[in-house]
């Protein structure tokens, strides 16, 4: 895991957002600075003019992982440097994965498993996302 996803996964996911809104926001209001130092205390200062209880959180872990925080404006500086096709692309890869992760996570429907069973499977189906994946299994192999 590199600096910049381990700065991110010590955050909720609507705390991951907004702070990589507000780097991408300094980024773009120096410039897209080279030198991500420079936009270190811009984004801890537009993280403060929020108000909301989630900052100080986030502004000790800039303390307590000064490289990381670099790391994470780094890569915030990388992308938007991409075209903005790719940026999309990189974007809907990522959203597939954590998709994917969290379908893992959820049980499957009973609807699901009726219509897994009705397809003539009778194995055990761990998780939503199993139940998707064999559910698209077996209906190729119908299909075809």
């Amino acid at each position: 895991m590199d600096a910049s996803t381990a700065f991110l996964s010590q955050l909720g996911p609507s705390e991951k957002a907004k702070l990589q809104k507000a780097i991408i926001d300094e980024l773009k209001a120096h410039d897209l600075a080279l030198d991500p130092g420079l936009v270190v205390e811009p984004v801890k200062e537009r993280l403060r003019s929020r108000g909301e209880a989630w900052v100080n959180d986030v502004l000790r872990r800039f303390e307590d992982d000064p490289e990381g925080i670099l790391a994470l404006i780094r890569h915030n500086l990388k992308r938007q440097s991409l075209s903005p096709e790719e940026r999309k692309r990189l974007k809907d890869q990522a959203s597939a994965v954590y998709r994917r992760e969290a379908l893992e996570k959820r049980p499957p429907t009973p609807k699901q498993i009726d219509w897994i069973h009705k397809l003539g499977y009778q194995g055990e189906i761990c998780s939503h996302q199993h139940a998707t994946d064999l559910i698209d299994t077996l209906t190729k192999g119908r299909n075809n």
